[in-house]
């Protein structure tokens, strides 16, 4: 008699065990029962059994179904499979089938497309590729732990993870246009767009601007710039960068200035995804070309051009808020000049600050604020000693829209 009843209280424990499993698998709403148990209620146990049953045979043929979705998302044998490690310490499995700057997205056993905010990312791992990896328990045990609760698994990743992946190329636009009736009439456009493509220890990248104002029916601004550049990674922090500076101002003196350049720089924080500061110490040589103003050709004696060379620090930063859906960015460079190609022009330096808050109303589209400030330190030197500033300042804000891909 002791044997039956031991028997029978062995397979009323493995049922318990299988529905609950399959409860949790499929996020069923068990806290009524806790709550009876919690509260001493008892029950006899084929009556237990059949309440959690009851609970989940509605859902017996979504079981089923499920299988070959959880054998599909949990086999690491597949190559689409990936595993997820989240920055609280979760971990999910399920195949790769789209990926973004923003997102990633996973087919699991319990949703077809599941999206995650790569800020919540720690890193993927693909056990494909990386069977090596000590977190990969591709043990009996494990494979059936996912496969019963595939939504997540608490188990933290190593301290020297590293974040996902970003896609190895990106493209950002963004537009401003403003137009104005009254006692004044004004209009204004600005573009720019931003380029940065990955390939193993190289990075490509291009940034593009245009500006143009018509105020009284008369032109107040009419620019554009292109800054190619070229980055090598000596490894993940340290790197070489060459870039072009083209800038062309309509209306302007100095209607076109070329700068090339070259240094190394360091990036901070590779281990975080949301965030990104680098520095770079750059020289070169700037070649600025003039025309039109007499007095300028006097001083320049009557040349067309002047070059000279310089040193910059230059500094690229970025701050995703995560799960907030803002962004602060700021760019900028400080230029000073190692010689003085001019005798009655002291050229002191060069300052340029580019600074914003985003706001993504998407995942591709954004609302950005800007203001860019701009500073070039110039005195006139005269032969008796007397210093008279020629600074050119600009100081510009505007609201655009844009979208990234």
């Amino acid at each position: 008699m002791q044997c039956c009843k031991f028997q029978r209280n062995k397979r009323l424990l493995a049922s318990w065990r299988k529905a609950w499993a399959i409860g949790d698998a499929l996020r069923l709403d068990v806290s009524p029962l806790n709550a009876l148990l919690s509260n001493g209620f008892r029950m006899k146990g084929a009556v237990l059994v059949r309440w959690i049953l009851l609970c989940v045979s509605g859902c017996g043929s979504l079981v089923n179904a499920a299988e070959p979705a959880v054998a599909a998302a949990t086999d690491p044998k597949n190559p689409s499979v990936r595993f997820v490690y989240l920055t609280n310490g979760d971990r999910l499995s399920g195949e790769l089938i789209a990926e973004d700057a923003q997102h990633l997205v996973l087919k699991t056993a319990y949703h077809p497309s599941l999206s995650l905010a790569k800020s919540q990312i720690q890193r993927v791992v693909d056990p494909t590729q990386d069977s090596q990896d000590p977190t990969l328990a591709t043990t009996q045990a494990d494979t059936q732990i996912l496969a019963q609760s595939p939504a997540a698994v608490a188990e933290k990743p190593p301290k020297d993870a590293k974040p996902a992946a970003k896609q190895p190329w990106q493209l950002e636009v963004d537009v401003s246009a403003a137009k104005r009736r009254g006692k004044e009439s004004s209009e204004s456009i600005s573009t720019s767009v931003n380029w940065e493509f990955r390939h193993d220890k190289w990075r490509y990248s291009s940034d593009a601007s245009f500006d143009y104002e018509i105020k009284q029916e008369v032109r107040k601004t009419h620019k554009y710039a292109i800054n190619p550049g070229l980055d090598y990674f000596y490894n993940e922090q340290i790197f070489g960068r060459a870039q072009l500076d083209f800038n062309y101002n309509y209306l302007a003196a100095d209607y076109k200035n070329i700068d090339v350049s070259l240094g190394p720089g360091f990036s901070f924080f590779r281990d975080q995804q949301e965030l990104r500061l680098e520095l770079m110490a750059l020289v070169g040589v700037k070649n600025a070309y003039f025309r039109g103003d007499q007095f300028l050709q006097a001083l320049l004696g009557y040349q067309d051009s002047v070059s000279f060379r310089f040193a910059s620090l230059d500094y690229d930063y970025q701050y995703e808020w995560p799960n907030t859906g803002w962004e602060w960015y700021a760019k900028g460079s400080y230029l000073t000049m190692l010689d003085q190609p001019i005798a009655l022009l002291d050229f002191a330096y060069e300052w340029r600050n580019d600074f914003g808050i985003r706001y993504w109303l998407t995942d591709k589209i954004r609302l950005s604020w800007s203001m860019v400030h701009e500073k070039t330190a110039i005195d006139l030197v005269l032969s008796d000693g007397t210093v008279w500033p020629l600074d050119v300042k600009d100081i510009r804000q505007k609201l655009s829209i844009g979208a990234s891909f």
